[in-house]
């Protein structure tokens, strides 16, 4: 293999124009996406001072056949390698033209090389690397020794008719239980399920949403989506939508919204992204458990092959699943002077796998 690599600083124009053309060549997700990394960049890292962006375009004899978005924090008076994305991208996975391959040794030297040019790096810190792409083997985890798995990502491989999936996939009470809680919420009044189109009523729906997920995570003391994160998922709306990649669904009973979601669908994947309930006296009918029972029978009508759970092993998500892949976080000492950093994340790594901290 005649392998060479070019590291870019910033998304200028040259590495944006291989990014594009070689995502037409490659099976790769929507976190992976130049569109999603180009208004993540602009948003969380374009003007940072603490990140150095570090994109790394693999060529073979001079044509372009992988990336590696890469960037660099500064974190304790240490420079600490990550995956570029940040906690806006559920899991990692190189772009990779589809007719490529790397070879276990051909990777580790590659990327030994990388690092070495790098040079201002004391850690690798690699997390929510996915096993799997497509059937296709992530290199980062399979090549580099080291990784340790973490937690799982559920989805559904869905066949050609809902009956079929609800006979094959579902436990029998399990949907049972959906089957009475639709027939009670019914006997309420006129229960909708509403895929949103119009741009006024989308940004409506869409400040729902965050609404309702921003009171969720305060019940449960977890960090709210602030306001770059509201304009962050805006822009990916916008965006995708364009391409009519966007989805924003809802539950409602007699004009009052019970449930919101919003998702991207994009080669026959679709992806679940955010989804949130309101408080209402309905709760008892879990109107969140409902919507992704509307939105599995309508990715099954629109013909998407795998309906993707993203990030989170949340055990109501293996109850519709079939398959699940596996996430792994991979660290690498570079310089001694992070040894006490990285033994505390091998730590970390370690005690994630057995407790889920």
């Amino acid at each position: 293999m005649n392998l060479t690599f070019k590291i870019y600083n910033n998304l200028d124009d040259q590495i944006s124009k291989y990014w594009s053309e070689l995502e037409k060549k490659s099976t790769i997700g929507c976190f992976q996406n130049y569109d999603w990394f180009k208004i993540w960049y602009e948003i969380f890292r374009k003007d940072s001072l603490r990140y150095q962006i570090k994109i790394i375009c693999i060529f073979e004899n001079n044509l372009p056949v992988a990336i590696f978005p890469f960037e660099i924090l500064k974190k304790f008076n240490l420079n600490i390698l990550f995956w570029a994305g940040g906690n806006k991208s559920d899991y990692f996975y190189p772009i990779i033209k589809d007719d490529f391959i790397f070879n276990k040794d051909s990777f580790n030297n590659l990327f030994n090389k990388i690092i070495l040019q790098i040079n201002a790096i004391d850690l690798i810190d690699f997390r929510r690397q996915i096993n799997y792409f497509n059937s296709k083997k992530n290199p980062f985890v399979f090549y580099l020794n080291g990784n340790n798995e973490d937690s799982n990502i559920y989805i559904i491989n869905l066949p050609g008719k809902w009956n079929i999936y609800t006979k094959n996939f579902l436990k029998k009470n399990f949907f049972k239980q959906n089957l009475r809680k639709i027939k009670k919420l019914k006997e309420n009044g006129i229960l909708r399920f509403v895929n949103v189109n119009d741009d006024n009523t989308c940004f409506f729906i869409l400040d729902k949403l965050f609404s309702y997920k921003n009171q969720q995570l305060k019940k449960k003391k977890i960090k709210i989506f602030n306001d770059l994160d509201i304009i962050f998922y805006k822009k990916i709306f916008e965006n995708y939508k364009k391409k009519n990649q966007s989805l924003l669904s809802y539950l409602s009973l007699n004009n009052e919204i019970l449930s919101v979601h919003f998702g991207l669908k994009q080669n026959n994947h679709f992806y679940y992204l955010i989804i949130a309930k309101n408080n209402s006296k309905f709760d008892i009918y879990s109107p969140s458990r409902l919507l992704i029972s509307f939105l599995i029978r309508w990715s099954i009508s629109k013909r998407v092959n795998i309906f993707d759970f993203t990030l989170g092993d949340e055990k109501y998500k293996s109850s519709w699943s079939n398959e699940s892949l596996t996430i792994f976080n991979y660290c690498k000492l570079i310089k001694f002077k992070a040894f006490y950093y990285f033994i505390f994340l091998k730590t970390y790594f370690f005690l994630r796998k057995f407790y889920k901290i």
